[in-house]
């Protein structure tokens, strides 16, 4: 069975039984943004073991976005698939990105319901796979080298930098 024909099935299935489509996409939007929450965290703990976590928070962050979940949207061709409402119809194409954006998330829930979280791991990294780029600039950005660098480009200079009050715990430093 396909996604699409899940997709379908459970669609018409709400209707004949006059559930409202729109709860059942919010459930499906929400089920499909936590599995994709769910992946990409475990790819990004698997493959960049040297990034602590709040790199971990950037890179998923970054890979989740709403500009990388409307291009890969619409690399599916999900605004043209979409029935939709007269209103949001411009020339066969949706233009409201987060509807784009909650239907990719609807059909990476019914991509794990139709198939189960392997076969939908391997569709949504392979879906990901361009974004990766961004996750190892993250991991190559150090700011206390960029801001010495900075520093000597500009000013001709090598800052010295020190913590010099420490209060509270590393966590929740005060200076």
């Amino acid at each position: 069975r396909s996604a699409i024909s899940w997709f379908e099935q459970h669609k018409l299935s709400n209707i004949k039984t006059k559930k409202s489509s729109l709860d059942w996409n919010e459930k499906l939007e929400f089920l499909g943004d936590n599995i994709l929450s769910f992946i990409l965290t475990k790819h990004l703990w698997e493959k960049h073991q040297n990034l602590d976590e709040g790199q971990l928070s950037k890179a998923r962050a970054q890979l989740v976005k709403a500009e990388t979940l409307t291009c890969i949207a619409k690399s599916l061709d999900l605004n043209k698939t979409l029935i939709t409402s007269p209103e949001l119809l411009s020339s066969q194409e949706v233009k409201n990105e987060a509807l784009l954006e909650n239907s990719l998330e609807a059909f990476i829930a019914a991509l794990y319901l139709d198939g189960g979280l392997h076969q939908c791991t391997k569709i949504v990294l392979k879906l990901w796979n361009k974004f990766f780029k961004d996750v190892e600039q993250i991991e190559r950005f150090d700011s206390k080298t960029y801001f010495q660098e900075l520093c000597q480009e500009k000013f001709l200079i090598t800052p010295n930098l020190s913590i010099g009050i420490k209060n509270g715990t590393d966590g929740n430093l005060k200076a």
